[in-house]
């Protein structure tokens, strides 16, 4: 990886950071910024751009269409691509406004599990471009693999930065019983989270789930 601020040389338009990208956050007073990539744009960015072929090629001397989209290798070169996007993004936001949090939130899984989707997080905390980091449990309300999960991701941050357990009452396998929801939340909290939080709004109100939220309040 290069270091922090500088990136890899001539990119396409779009890979992984546009010049252009950032370019609007003066005209805001966020909270707090989130991306999104959606629709034609966003298959466009995924596809295999020459540039990131041709670097790949230079430093691997293999070629990225002969090999299986799981080899580690370029599985590694091309998460390296999604934390320079990151860090060139938040560097971009903190000029415009140096108090917003730069928060990056991701599914929880195992840690094997986390660079079959380009998410080298561990990267990202030990660069130091985050405020804080959540780790979803979207579709997933077992108890042990909450506790195991939250352990691991607790044991990597190190405190460097918050560990929020956004916890789910929303999806399908998500925790939607009261007690449940409650004992993931003492878990969460006794395996290294530092705060806990629910997610969302409306299914609070349609579980009426507000008096679990008092009572995680209280942990």
């Amino acid at each position: 990886m290069p270091e922090p601020g500088v990136s890899r040389g001539p990119r396409p338009s779009g890979w992984p950071l546009p010049d252009d990208s950032g370019r609007d956050a003066g005209r805001w007073d966020p909270g707090g910024v989130c991306r999104r990539q959606r629709g034609r744009r966003r298959r466009r960015h995924l596809r295999l751009e020459d540039h990131v072929v041709d670097e790949f090629r230079a430093q691997h001397g293999k070629n990225a269409f002969d090999l299986p989209n799981d080899d580690p290798l370029w599985l590694q070169f091309r998460a390296d691509y999604v934390t320079q996007f990151l860090r060139e993004l938040g560097s971009k936001i903190k000029a415009a406004f140096p108090t917003v949090q730069f928060t990056t939130t991701i599914i929880a899984a195992e840690p094997d599990q986390y660079l079959k989707v380009l998410q080298d997080w561990p990267a990202w905390i030990e660069q130091g471009f985050l405020d804080e980091f959540y780790l979803w449990f979207r579709t997933n309300s077992d108890l042990a693999a909450l506790e195991r999960q939250t352990t691991q991701a607790a044991d990597t941050i190190k405190g460097r930065v918050p560990l929020i357990v956004e916890l789910s009452c929303y999806h399908p396998g998500s925790f939607q019983e009261p007690d449940l929801m409650l004992e993931a939340a003492r878990r969460a909290r006794a395996n290294g989270a530092d705060v806990v939080g629910v997610y969302r709004k409306h299914a609070v109100e349609q579980l009426d789930f507000w008096p679990v939220l008092e009572a995680i309040g209280k942990l």
